[in-house]
């Protein structure tokens, strides 16, 4: 996943374009991932637990090694436990195909620090349904099409996606 300063400015004169270079752009590389936490796939009531819980309220901040108890389902009606895991994205952002599958039916959780003042910048991820930056939801690019770049707010300080 990669942020980039949306200080990318076109301005066309006489048909002729020009680009102010893009001054800051980094790559997000450690993370925590949950699988198993949404169940959906050609139902017709889409259910996501930590969806719910950040609807709520009540996800918190997550750590490695967390769990998560989900409601009991199937036929022994035991509760279901799903854990957070570190996992871990190469230079360009993207994760590992064993990286990905942790976080299959689940969510990946970035944080980091941005040291100067709240700016936007531009959200450059595939492959992921929905993206909560800083709260705020953002479309996601579930076919991996490389084609949906969002701007968002990055505050001072902490920010998650």
């Amino acid at each position: 996943m990669k942020l980039r300063s949306s200080a990318l400015l076109l301005s066309v004169f006489a048909g002729i374009a020009f680009a102010q270079p893009i001054p800051e752009t980094f790559a997000l590389r450690e993370a925590l991932a949950i699988q198993g936490v949404s169940a959906g796939a050609r139902s017709p009531i889409f259910v996501d637990h930590i969806l719910a819980r950040f609807a709520e309220g009540s996800l918190g901040s997550p750590r490695a090694g967390d769990v998560l108890e989900l409601p009991a389902r199937g036929a022994d009606q035991q509760p279901v436990k799903r854990e957070w895991r570190a996992i871990s994205a190469d230079e360009q952002g993207a994760l590992s195909p064993e990286a990905a599958r942790n976080a299959a039916g689940g969510w990946v959780l970035w944080k980091f620090n941005h040291d100067g003042e709240e700016k936007v910048m531009l959200l450059e991820a595939a492959g992921h349904g929905l993206a909560l930056v800083n709260g705020e939801p953002r479309a996601g690019d579930p076919y991996s099409t490389g084609q949906v770049v969002l701007p968002v707010r990055i505050r001072a300080g902490e920010n998650q996606i």
